[in-house]
């Protein structure tokens, strides 16, 4: 029966909308610090993503119709508007109405998005941009991959404590749909999970190129043999059951990480 509770929460996409909607609005209330200011309208982006994921959740729960996009759209809307109007009331703050305007791209994109698309969509995040399907390793080289881009890119740390959550969010609900559409409770090709356990061992650490390398290996090695406990995490039905795992791996990666950094070894 808690199976079965945990397989109807996967299978309903308002709730990963609403997931999404509570990411940002702590996004929008929070202090961000320097997370989004090294790259020029990197901001504007994370909006479009946003609202644009958002506003996909919610149509797919309408089944794609007409009227689902359109109520979702006026939602959506809504809801971007509401965001600057609190945001002009915070100190910390300060209102954008571009920011709305790319929450309002965002958004409409997604309410143009093809139903056929529905399905490439959710196997391009399973599969990391199809990495999975690389015959050869696809775990090892996505959480490689996943570092390495966060290495290269002129983003702050601080900005996975936003990108994370998401990515979770989305690995949670693309892997349990792309892994009942093929039939597998846990397909070799979805990698999804590898990206987010990678990138939760560095979270809060110094983007350097030590704790990475270091990361990588003590995660791989949680990884792939799966000791305490991560390997029970397994049984959970559908994306839970292959998120948690990794999940799990990534905290204990974090924990080691820290432990050598603050001992002076990283």
């Amino acid at each position: 029966m808690r199976y079965n509770r945990l397989k109807n929460i996967l299978d309903d996409f308002r709730i990963a909308a609403y997931c999404f909607g509570a990411i940002f609005l702590l996004l929008a209330v929070v202090p961000t610090g320097k997370a989004f200011d090294k790259v020029t309208y990197f901001d504007k982006f994370a909006h479009f993503v946003g609202f644009y994921f958002f506003t996909f959740f919610m149509i797919a729960s309408y089944k794609w119709s007409l009227k689902g996009r359109l109520v979702t759209l006026a939602i959506a809307l809504a809801f971007g508007a509401s965001i600057e109007i609190l945001q002009g009331f915070l100190p910390w703050r300060s209102k954008d109405y571009y920011d709305f305007l790319w929450d309002a791209i965002g958004a409409i994109t997604a309410g143009l998005t093809p139903n056929f698309m529905f399905r490439y969509i959710m196997e391009a995040i399973a599969t990391v941009g199809f990495v999975g399907y690389i015959p050869i390793a696809p775990g090892t080289i996505t959480a490689a991959l996943a570092l390495g881009i966060y290495y290269a890119a002129p983003i702050s740390w601080s900005f996975l404590n936003f990108a994370v959550p998401a990515m979770l969010v989305l690995g949670l609900w693309a892997s349990h749909y792309v892994a009942e559409l093929h039939g597998d409770d846990d397909p070799p090709f979805i990698v999804v999970d590898e990206a987010v356990g990678a990138l939760v061992g560095v979270m809060f650490m110094p983007k350097t190129l030590p704790v990475l390398v270091a990361a990588f290996v003590v995660f791989r090695i949680f990884d792939i043999f799966k000791p305490l406990g991560i390997n029970k995490l397994q049984d959970l039905p559908g994306g839970i059951g292959i998120m948690a795992d990794d999940l799990l791996a990534g905290l204990y990666t974090l924990a080691i990480v820290a432990l050598t950094h603050i001992l002076g070894w990283l």
